[in-house]
């Protein structure tokens, strides 16, 4: 039945709760001061004290802290109860104090009891886990002293002080029983008179408390040894004043070793978990008992086996589970370095083995012990001497076990075989850099980015890399192993023989995919016949195509130079030639015929001014207004304009991949490009015939844009025009992007259509390619670089309905082509303007500075001497707000839009006609200041 303290002055309340929780079961003790519940405490031990705060004689919270003071009462619960001051405050300072509870008042009766059961269930669960584990650390302290330490005395002292602390019983003892079995000695104990420890004993006689215990089959358990009628009570005790407590018969091999009891003055039920912990620690003793009695018979037969061991010639051994070294005989003592008897009780693993084996012969000789016999029966380690040597010693291995067949340790043998093992050590490590010589080689040539090949003369295939491995395969149809007999279209003798075009023999592989590849052999040996060759192989077909490419670019790129060149200056001359056909024509009374004739010069000039665009596009120096580009747009408008001039004969298809296709380009030029690979095409179908337009987006690698120098890494987009015509002769390709150079009869080509596509794809950071067969068609290809934006495809067509006139206002002409200057002076005054000219840059700065009346200066950029653009700069200087026109022959697309940042205020493309000029010079004198120096600022 649970025990229940209530402290409390008030009478009525003390009994009515008194009442309620004895109805409810309990036990129930009562006291109105704190002097009474303090004796109270010293005759029991109850399991929960109902406590109230303010008592006559003192605090009870001041009580509640005595009570968690007190030895015996770590297990009991308070609670207390308040109804003056705050419930707050109270449970603060209570909680502080060791409380275990707080109830408020007032509080109902049934809320009580349900509190008082709560609170115990809390109690009871963590006194129960609390003491486990306690009980289990103290069982297991004392089992890993059992192993450890040799003395029992030790450890006896150690049970009783542990005993006496967990279970706080004040008075523990181990009793040893004499051979006789007639008395027991005090071994070992706490609480006991001062040299009692030692010295006291106790007789065993019939009907004694002593002989009951050692005969019983149980503890005993006594509550009250003043009341006790089964034995009598041992004088010991009774001088102690003992009252409650438990007394153990300690288990020995064939008689019982001796008593272990464990009492206290106070009255306490010792719990079937406190009998159950006294018996684990009593069972405890017992091993170690038994053991140390194992022991003792152990070290008897041990000198007797030592005397047979001394005399054999090889190293005996014997050691427990833990490697404890219990016997070696001599051989096995002068092989290690130690004197006789020196290792006995070391540790074999921890002394006599090398730190890096010792955990690995440790776990395998554990392993024979617990029974794995077969495979560790015998075994090999190093071992290590008194002076630091290692020897290596072969073992044959006996498990020892005791009569009830428990392995009890190991009995080895062991020979000497040192020497023996370092010759196979060598040996090995021998053989062993051998092989990491030959993976050594093998990963080096594996390494090489040819194939490397290693053959007898009579071509037997000894060795290859990876790379070798698969030209052999391609190029002799044999592997490692294999007679090789050629490669490709060349015999072994011919590749072992000297090249007659320098150190590499060339061996091609015709198929529908063609490969180039050099190879050159050299003998391992000096001498004319030398057994072993070594050979490379490397695919130079990559390569030969990269220098074609790159070859073919640099002579289209000679050419571009040469063509810019011839442009510039022919520009100079269409720009005389149709301006003096514009202001011949305007002349009044002109015949028929002579207007005629010059309406042709002036058309033809038009069309050589084509033919020029033609040539700065190949070159690569016409200028560009780039602007993001749908390239999908442009195929289909360009499409509606060219099925007119398609016959009926070939049919059009367009093949478009996943978009978008948008580039960053000059939309006209695309227009261009498209329009001259189309027209091609469909000149090569002259029976008709399939056009197939198509676009797509590619990567630049191995699936996607052909390797080519100047092609980086990214997105682009490819347009495809492929027709299915007669082909193009592969003595034409290398010329097929060259200026003039067709296959067309004569009179049906320029021979620039091609050449302008491929200056226009370059000039926009492209490149073209052309694959073709004869009698199946020919494929043109245009990659661009991709954009990642959208475009609007636009292009402003700039017209003059008439040419605007001036009314007097001053123009300096700067032109050093005198031609040029002098009909460019007529135009102009012809316009209405006043005109001074000057041949070069220094001449107009001077003009400029004597006449402050000029308006306008109109200047050839590309002068010798001053050019334009640093004339432009010194009259900057001079007059920030001058106005200045430029003119070209060419500039690069990119040129272009710098040199008018300059200042330019527009410039004006070579060849030009009355029109445009004179629609320049009013733009010129007809911008706002703010607006031309906005244009400046940008």
């Amino acid at each position: 039945m649970r025990q229940i303290l209530i402290v409390d002055d008030d009478l009525q309340m003390l009994e009515l709760q008194a009442r309620v929780l004895i109805d409810a079961g309990y036990s129930v003790s009562t006291a109105e001061t704190v002097a009474d519940a303090l004796r109270m405490l010293d005759g029991e031990q109850p399991d929960l004290v109902l406590l109230d705060v303010v008592l006559p004689d003192g605090d009870g919270i001041d009580l509640c802290r005595q009570i968690k003071s007190r030895s015996g009462m770590m297990y009991v619960f308070v609670v207390l109860v308040s109804g003056i001051r705050s419930g707050t405050e109270d449970s603060a300072v209570g909680l502080e104090a060791g409380a275990d509870g707080f109830i408020a008042r007032p509080i109902s009766n049934r809320e009580l009891v349900a509190r008082i059961e709560s609170l115990l269930r809390i109690r009871d669960a963590q006194v129960e886990a609390q003491l486990r584990a306690r009980q289990q650390a103290a069982i297991a302290q004392l089992g890993q002293m059992a192993l450890d330490v040799t003395s029992l005395e030790d450890l006896f002292h150690e049970a009783v002080r542990s005993v006496a602390c967990v279970l706080e019983a004040p008075h523990c003892a181990v009793l040893e029983s004499d051979p006789s079995c007639r008395q027991l000695a005090l071994t070992a104990g706490v609480g006991w008179g001062a040299g009692q420890v030692g010295y006291v004993a106790l007789d065993v006689e019939p009907g004694s408390q002593a002989g009951y215990a050692l005969a019983a089959d149980a503890p005993v358990v006594v509550t009250d040894l003043s009341q006790e009628t089964r034995f009598t009570v041992a004088p010991l005790l009774s001088e102690h004043k003992l009252t409650s407590g438990v007394t153990l018969a300690i288990p020995g091999r064939d008689e019982p070793f001796g008593l272990f009891l464990a009492f206290s003055e106070a009255h306490r039920r010792f719990t079937g978990q406190d009998v159950s912990f006294l018996e684990a620690v009593v069972n405890v003793l017992a091993a170690a008992v038994q053991h140390s009695e194992a022991e003792e018979a152990l070290r008897r037969e041990r000198d007797r086996a030592q005397r047979y061991l001394d005399i054999a010639g090889v190293i005996m051994l014997v050691f427990d589970p833990c490697g404890t070294i219990q016997m070696i005989n001599r051989q096995g003592c002068q092989v290690l370095g130690y004197p006789d008897d020196a290792l006995i009780g070391s540790n074999w693993f921890d002394v006599c083995l090398p730190s890096r084996v010792r955990e690995d012969v440790r776990a395998a000789l554990l392993d024979v012990i617990s029974g794995h016999y077969g495979r560790y029966h015998t075994y090999e380690n190093p071992i290590l001497t008194a002076w630091g040597e290692e020897r290596i010693i072969s073992w044959r291995n006996a498990v020892l076990t005791n009569d009830s067949g428990t392995p009890t340790g190991l009995l080895a043998s062991g020979t000497d075989v040192t020497e023996q093992r370092r010759a196979e050590t060598e040996r090995a490590r021998f053989a062993e850099r051998m092989r990491e010589q030959v993976q050594r080689i093998q990963r080096t040539i594996d390494a090489v980015p040819e194939g490397v090949l290693l053959f007898k003369r009579d071509g037997t295939v000894l060795l290859g890399n990876s790379t070798g491995d698969s030209a052999l395969a391609l190029l002799g149809g044999i592997g490692v192993g294999g007679v090789l007999t050629h490669l490709g279209d060349q015999s072994l003798a011919t590749l072992l023989s000297p090249s007659p075009h320098g150190l590499w023999h060339q061996v091609t592989l015709g198929s529908s995919d063609p490969r180039t590849f050099e190879v050159i052999a050299r003998p391992i040996d000096a001498g004319p016949e030398a057994d072993e060759w070594v050979m490379v192989v490397r695919d130079v077909t990559e390569q030969r195509e990269i220098q074609n490419r790159t070859q073919h670019q640099e002579r289209l790129a000679a050419v571009g130079q040469l063509a810019g060149g011839v442009a510039h200056d022919f520009n100079n001359l269409l720009t005389t030639i149709m301006l003096n056909a514009q202001v011949s024509l305007a002349q009044p009374n002109l015949s028929p015929i002579v207007s005629r004739g010059l309406e042709s010069i002036l058309n033809e000039s038009r069309q050589a001014a084509q033919l020029v665009q033609q040539i700065l596009d190949f070159s690569r120096r016409s200028p560009l207004t780039v602007e993001p580009v749908d390239l999908g747009t442009v195929v289909h408008d360009t499409l509606v304009v060219l099925r007119r001039t398609i016959p009926e004969t070939v049919q059009i298809r367009t093949e478009f991949g996943d978009g978008p296709f948008v580039v960053q380009a000059d939309s006209t030029r695309m227009r261009q490009v498209l329009t001259n690979l189309v027209l091609n095409a469909r000149d090569a179908m002259a029976g008709g015939g399939v056009l197939r337009i198509g676009l797509k987006r590619v990567s630049a690698d191995p699936g996607g844009v052909p390797r080519s120098p100047g092609v980086e890494p990214g997105e682009w987009i490819c347009l495809t025009v492929t027709d299915s015509g007669t082909g193009i002769p592969a003595s034409a390709l290398p010329h097929m992007f060259e200026p003039f150079f067709t296959t067309k009869p004569s009179g049906q080509g320029t021979g620039l259509g091609l050449a302008q596509v491929y200056g226009i794809v370059v000039q926009h950071r492209g490149r073209v390619d052309v694959k073709t067969e004869q009698g199946r068609g020919t494929t043109f290809s245009a990659y661009l670089p991709a954009w990642s934006g959208t475009s609007v495809d636009s292009a402003g067509m700039r017209s003059t309905a008439h040419t605007p006139s001036g009314h007097g206002e001053t123009v300096l002409l700067v032109e050093d082509q005198q031609r040029l200057r002098e009909m460019g002076r007529d135009v102009l005054e012809a316009l209405g303007y006043r005109v001074l000219t000057a041949a070069e840059g220094h001449a107009a700065l001077d003009q400029y500075r004597r006449d402050s009346s000029i308006n306008v200066i109109l200047t050839d950029i590309v002068m010798p001497g001053m050019g334009g653009r640093e004339l432009l700069r010194a009259v900057q200087t001079l007059d920030p707000q001058a106005r200045v026109l430029g003119m070209t022959g060419y500039l690069m697309g990119e040129d272009e839009a710098a040199v008018q940042n300059e200042g330019f205020l527009r410039i004006i493309r070579k060849p030009f006609d009355v029109a445009e000029l004179g629609e320049a010079i009013r733009y010129a004198l007809d911008v706002p200041n703010d607006a031309h120096q906005a244009g400046r600022d940008e």
